[in-house]
């Protein structure tokens, strides 16, 4: 059982410095790469804030704990502000619905909608967090 909890909170550390490596590519202070053409530093910061709050959320013993609510409200918001933003201002290069037998004509919008209704769907999802949260904090 000790080797378990040890094991989880070593993962937890690794994710939050893997999403503090993050913020800092985003932030332009480490530069060991670089995101797509078209994709802004900023998108790079926010996953980072993502996986940071993964890492943190790893921590929180009680699995009904209102504050793990309060962390998945803001990583599904992340993830659909992620999402939303590809299905919006990518660029055709970058997105595409994969579908080979399918033109690029097509194959664009089908990328667009998609990333748009899994946006959408996180946006759902980060509201419903919010109000178990809300629903724990008032008991």
């Amino acid at each position: 059982m000790k080797n378990d909890e040890t094991s989880k909170r070593g993962l937890g550390l690794f994710v939050i410095a893997w999403g503090i490596f993050l913020i800092l590519e985003g932030l332009q202070i480490t530069q060991f790469g670089k995101p797509a053409n078209d994709t802004p530093y900023w998108m790079v910061s926010l996953a980072g804030t993502a996986v940071v709050l993964v890492g943190i959320m790893m921590f929180v013993q009680n699995l009904g704990s209102r504050w793990k609510d309060l962390l998945a409200f803001f990583i599904t918001g992340a993830m659909g502000s992620m999402g939303l933003w590809i299905s919006l201002f990518a660029e055709e290069s970058s997105i595409s619905g994969n579908l080979t037998f399918l033109s690029q004509v097509i194959n664009i919008p089908v990328g667009r909608t998609v990333f748009g209704i899994g946006a959408m769907i996180c946006y759902l999802m980060s509201f419903y967090a919010l109000k178990l949260f809300r629903q724990k904090s008032l008991k």
